[in-house]
C-alpha cells in the first residue's frame, strides 16, 4: 500500500505544500487573497512639436498627400528631414486583477470619458477623461471600444477626426495612438483571444486582423494603406464574442453576438462566408428597451446593457439555440441612461457581477463544522445556521459566526456539505431554498454567492486537490470540476440553467460526511478516494467522470458499537477524522496500515466532540492536524 499526500496549492497558484506518509511537515499552506484593482498611470503626455512642424511645411505637406478611395481622409507620408522621427509610440496596457465592466462615451458636449460601472448602484464613474487635444485636429468623438487580449491589455477604440477620417486608436492615461485607418463611423467593437478586432457600422461589419499587434503612430498621418472592407449586414450597437459548437456540427466556432430591440444577432465568423441568425424568439428582455450600447464578455458570460436604463442582462447561454431561433437573459442589476456609448470589458478574476467572496484563512480553526437548528420545511425564524469549530481540548463546538437567513431572498432553510477549496480557500457549501431548488454556494462573514444549481439535498462534501467539488446526498454522488473557474452570482436566479455537474451516481451505502485521499491501493497507480463512515463500517468510493464509481465497504475496527450517523468529517493532508452525531470520542483512520481488500480498516481515539445535528464537518485540505491521536 502506498499512500500519497496532496499537492496543496495556495490561491492563485503561488506555492504548494507536499505530505507523504509515514512523516508529516509542520508547514501550514498559507493562503492568500486577490489584489485590489491598480490601474497604471503613465508619466508624461506626447508631445505636440511634430505637428508644429507639419504647419510649417504645409506647402511639403500638400504635394504627399494622397486622397484615400472614400474620398474621407488624407494619407500623408512624413517630410523627408523627419525620417528620424519615425512617429512611432508605445502604448500602455490597463489592468484589472478584478474584472470591470466599462464603457466609452461622448457626451453633446463633445467630452468623451471612460468610465466604470458600479453594478450595485447602476452608476458609471469616470475613470478617464480623454482630452481632444490629444489629436491634432482634436478629434470628435470615440466609440467601438475594446481591449486587446492576453498580456497586451490595451484600450482600442474608434475615433472620428472632422475632415480626416475614421481610424483605430490606442488610448491610455496620456495618449492617443493611431493604429489603422477605418472605414466611416464605427459604433461597437470586440477583440477575438486571437487578437483580431471585430468592428461594426452603418457600412457592415468589418475586421482588422491581429490588431493588437500592429504598430501604434502620434498621428493618423503616419498611417498608410487601405481600411478594411465591410460586409453589409444588420447588427446591435455593441458586440461581444463567443465560442462554442451552436451549430452542433461537432466544431468549436466563432460567433458575435449582438442585441436591438429584443432580437439577439449572432454571426458565424469562423468561415469566410460569415453566417447570421436572427434570434426573434427571446425571453426575459425588457419591452422598453432599443439600443444596447453597451456589451461585456467575461471567461464566456455575455453582458448586455440598455441605452434607456432598464438594467443589465446576462445571457443564459444554456439557452440558446440557433437553429429555432430561441434565447433567454437574465436581469443582473441596475445601470443607469446613457448615450453614445460602447462597452470595454476589463477581464480579470471573476465577473463585476460576482460577489467578491473573502476567502479563509487556514491559519485560522482548523476543525470547522456548519450547523442548522430547528430545521423544517418550510423553514420558519426559530431555524439558525451556523459556523462553528471545534474547541480540541474540551470537545464542544464554539461560534464562529451565524450565516444570515436574510443573505438571500427568499431566505434558505439550511446548509450542509461544506467544503473548502484548496485552490482559492473559500468556503463552498450545499444551500437549500424552499420551493427554489438546491445550490452550489460560496460564503463569507457577510455574504453568499450562488454558483451552480446541485441535484436535490446534500449533506456530504469535500474538495479534492484539484479543485473538483463531490457531494452526496438521497439521490448519491455528484461532483463539478473547476469550480474555482465558475463565477458566482448575488442570487440563484441568476443562474444558468445548464446541468454543471456530473452524476449522480447511485452509492450501496455511505455516511453523511466524507474526506478525500491520493493513494495506490490498487496497486495500479495512484488515484483519488472517497472516504466515509456509517454504523461501524468504512465506505471507500473511486470516483469517475465517466460513469458509476467503485465501491468498496470495510468493517471499522475501533469505532463504537452503538453510532450510527457520523456527520462531521475532517481533512488534514493525509490524516483524516470522523466524529458522531450523538458525541462522544471522535476517532483517527489509521490510513498508513490501511489495506482496501483486508476487509478491515483501524481507527483510533483521537479526541472528543459533542453531540450535534444536521451538521457537516469541513477544514483545509492543508492544515496539519491539530488532534493527537491515543496509542
Amino acid at each position: 500500500m502506498y499512500l500519497m499526500g496532496f499537492a496543496c496549492f495556495m490561491p492563485l497558484g503561488l506555492m504548494h505544500c507536499l505530505a507523504a506518509l509515514p512523516s508529516y511537515t509542520n508547514q501550514d499552506c498559507v493562503a492568500g487573497g486577490l489584489d485590489q484593482a491598480n490601474c497604471p498611470v503613465a508619466a508624461e503626455a506626447v508631445a505636440s512639436e511634430l505637428f508644429q512642424m507639419e504647419v510649417q511645411v504645409k506647402e511639403m505637406k500638400k504635394q504627399m498627400h494622397a486622397m484615400d478611395s472614400r474620398g474621407q481622409h488624407a494619407v500623408m507620408k512624413p517630410p523627408g528631414f523627419l525620417e528620424s522621427d519615425d512617429g512611432k509610440v508605445t502604448v500602455n496596457s490597463f489592468e484589472c486583477p478584478q474584472s470591470q465592466a466599462l464603457q466609452s462615451t461622448t457626451s453633446d458636449a463633445g467630452v468623451t470619458k471612460i468610465q466604470k460601472l458600479n453594478v450595485t448602484s447602476g452608476k458609471y464613474a469616470d475613470v478617464l477623461v480623454v482630452p481632444t487635444t490629444w489629436t491634432e485636429p482634436q478629434f470628435r468623438s470615440i466609440n467601438s471600444c475594446a481591449i486587446s487580449p492576453g498580456k497586451d491589455g490595451i484600450i482600442h477604440c474608434s475615433m472620428e477626426i472632422n475632415n480626416k477620417g475614421s481610424f483605430l486608436v490606442r488610448i491610455d492615461m496620456t495618449q492617443a495612438a493611431f493604429v489603422a485607418k477605418l472605414p466611416g463611423w464605427r459604433y461597437s467593437a470586440t477583440f477575438d483571444k486571437d487578437g483580431n478586432y471585430w468592428l461594426y457600422g452603418d457600412t457592415g461589419l468589418s475586421v482588422i486582423r491581429d490588431a493588437a499587434s500592429k504598430q501604434a503612430y502620434s498621428s493618423w498621418s503616419y498611417l498608410s494603406g487601405s481600411e478594411p472592407s465591410s460586409v453589409s449586414m444588420t447588427l446591435g450597437a455593441d458586440l461581444v464574442v463567443m465560442y462554442g459548437d451552436l451549430e452542433k456540427s461537432g466544431n468549436e466556432g466563432t460567433f458575435l453576438l449582438s442585441l436591438s430591440h429584443n432580437t439577439l444577432y449572432v454571426v458565424n465568423v469562423a468561415t469566410e462566408s460569415y453566417k447570421r441568425w436572427v434570434i426573434s424568439k427571446t425571453s426575459g428582455l425588457p419591452p422598453t428597451a432599443v439600443v444596447w450600447g453597451s456589451a461585456w464578455n467575461y471567461n464566456k458570460a455575455l453582458f448586455f446593457s440598455a441605452d434607456s436604463g432598464e438594467g443589465v442582462y446576462r445571457l443564459d447561454e444554456s439557452s440558446l439555440d440557433v437553429k429555432n431561433g430561441i434565447a433567454s437573459f437574465l436581469y443582473m442589476g441596475p445601470a443607469q441612461q446613457t448615450d453614445w456609448n460602447d462597452g470595454l470589458s476589463c477581464v480579470g478574476t471573476g465577473t463585476p457581477w460576482e460577489p467578491d467572496m473573502v476567502f479563509y484563512d487556514c491559519k485560522g480553526e482548523a476543525t470547522l463544522q456548519v450547523t442548522t437548528t430547528n430545521m423544517t420545511v418550510p423553514t420558519t425564524n426559530a431555524s439558525k445556521s451556523y459556523f462553528e469549530y471545534l474547541n480540541i481540548s474540551s470537545g464542544t463546538y464554539q461560534l464562529y459566526y451565524e450565516v444570515q437567513k436574510n443573505w438571500t431572498d427568499p431566505p434558505f432553510n439550511s446548509i450542509n456539505s461544506c467544503a473548502i477549496n484548496p485552490l482559492d480557500n473559500v468556503i463552498h457549501c450545499t444551500m437549500e431554498i424552499d420551493n427554489k431548488g438546491s445550490f452550489l454556494v460560496r460564503i463569507d462573514k457577510t455574504k453568499v454567492g450562488f454558483v451552480a444549481k446541485v441535484p436535490g439535498w446534500m449533506y456530504a462534501g469535500i474538495f479534492d486537490s484539484e479543485g473538483t467539488y463531490y457531494m452526496y446526498g438521497n439521490v448519491g454522488l455528484s461532483m463539478i470540476t473547476k469550480v474555482s473557474d465558475m463565477p458566482a452570482y448575488s442570487s440563484y436566479s441568476q443562474l444558468d440553467n445548464i446541468q454543471v455537474y456530473k452524476g449522480p451516481f447511485a452509492l450501496t451505502a455511505f455516511g453523511a460526511d466524507m474526506v478525500v485521499l491520493r493513494a495506490d491501493w490498487e496497486g495500479s497507480g495512484t488515484k483519488t478516494y472517497l472516504l466515509s463512515v456509517e454504523g461501524r463500517f468504512l465506505y471507500v468510493i473511486r470516483p469517475s467522470l465517466d460513469g458509476p464509481p467503485a465501491q468498496w465497504k470495510l468493517r471499522g475496527d475501533g469505532l463504537p458499537t452503538m453510532t450510527q450517523t457520523w456527520g462531521s468529517a475532517w481533512n488534514f493532508k493525509t490524516r483524516v477524522y470522523f466524529a458522531p452525531d450523538n458525541g462522544g470520542n471522535l476517532y483517527e483512520l489509521m490510513t498508513d496500515s490501511f489495506e482496501l481488500e483486508s476487509g478491515a480498516a483501524q481507527f483510533k481515539t483521537a479526541g472528543k466532540s459533542q453531540a450535534t445535528s444536521w451538521n457537516d464537518g469541513f477544514s483545509c485540505l492543508c492544515h496539519i492536524s491539530p488532534f493527537t491521536t491515543a496509542d
